[in-house]
Formats: structure tokens, C-alpha cells, sequence
């Protein structure tokens, strides 16, 4: 007896239809393409990417320093009378100077002897001699300023510091008629 099978087998002349075809669509293509691009270049790095970083140090130097400010200075003691007023009174002046300084710096301001002393006197030198003065710290002329005796300064702010050198001829001078004239160096130390 003959066993029919109700499947057909296939036949080496047969084959199977494909589905059609679905039409290409280039807007498609262009977004598929783009969402790629977007994946492989837009997105952060993995996080097995490596990272180098380096410090970078700033660094300044503010040295000690101290300068003089304003005008030069000058002491004019103005007319010298050795005949009457400065018989039995001595001529005073004074003069003013500022000294801006590095805030924390310790300064010590002196006052050399002039160019014609005579040991510790200060002298002018003008006429035909000299005229003696001399120059102080303080304003009740008792403490002479030179290079042994400074006065020191402290700065605790960028804004300059005044201070006042007072100057004395001593009275009853027998000297000639002339301008009497010396040049004292005004030194800081820091």
C-alpha cells in the first residue's frame, strides 16, 4: 500500500518567494547614520580613558625695601644775625621727609656728619670760615641724629611715613657775611 503524503515535498525546481521588498527610504538611512556618528564621537569617553593632571605652582618674592618720597629734602635755617638776633639766641629750623616702606620691614634712618665736620660738630662752609649746626631727632634738640644714632621704623602699612629733622645754629657765632652751605646724606638701613 502507498502512503501519500498531503505536504507536497519540495522540488529542486521550487523555491521559496522572499517577502517584497520594502522600498529604500534615504531619510532612513541618513538617521540610522547619524545616531551612529552620535554613539561614536558625541559620548564622553569610557571610563577606562586615562587622565593626566599636573599641578602648576605660582610663586612671587616681596623683598624688604624702603624709599624715600616727596621732594628732596632741605633744611634752611634762613638768616643767620650774629651781630643782634643770634647774639644770645640760637636759629632753629626744621625739615620734613617720608620713608614708604615693604609692610613688615625694619628700617633704621641716619644722618651722616656732612662734608666739613669737625668731630661731632656739623659744619657750613661759606665766607671765609665755617658756621656751625647741627642736626636732631627730636624737637627739644637734645638727641643728636647721625650714623650712631638712628632713628628705626617699623612699617605695619603701604603708607608713608613722616618724619621731621630738627636743625640748630648755635648762638653768638663770630663768622663772616656769606651763604653757608653743607650737604648731609640721608641714609636708610633695612
Amino acid at each position: 500500500m502507498k502512503i501519500t503524503s498531503l505536504i507536497p515535498s519540495p522540488s529542486p525546481h521550487t523555491h521559496r518567494r522572499r517577502p517584497a521588498a520594502r522600498p529604500r527610504d534615504p531619510v532612513r538611512r541618513i538617521r540610522k547614520k547619524t545616531i551612529l556618528f552620535l554613539l561614536l564621537f558625541l559620548l564622553p569617553a569610557p571610563l577606562t580613558a586615562a587622565n593626566d593632571v599636573s599641578m602648576l605652582p605660582a610663586a612671587a618674592l616681596v623683598s624688604p625695601n624702603c624709599k624715600f618720597t616727596g621732594e628732596n629734602v632741605t633744611l634752611s635755617f634762613g638768616t643767620y644775625d650774629p651781630v643782634s638776633a643770634n647774639v644770645a639766641r640760637d636759629q632753629d629750623a626744621m625739615a620734613k621727609f617720608q620713608l614708604r616702606c615693604v609692610k613688615g620691614t625694619s628700617a633704621s634712618v641716619s644722618l651722616n656728619e656732612g662734608l666739613y665736620a669737625a668731630g661731632s660738630m656739623r659744619r657750613m662752609r661759606g665766607g671765609d670760615g665755617y658756621l656751625n649746626y647741627q642736626m636732631y631727632t627730636d624737637a627739644s634738640r637734645s638727641s643728636v641724629w647721625n650714623t650712631s644714632n638712628t632713628v628705626t621704623y617699623s612699617s605695619t602699612t603701604p603708607v608713608p611715613k613722616h618724619f621731621s629733622i630738627y636743625g640748630r645754629i648755635p648762638a653768638g657765632q663770630d663768622v663772616s657775611a656769606g651763604v653757608y652751605m653743607d650737604t648731609v646724606t640721608l641714609s636708610v638701613s633695612f
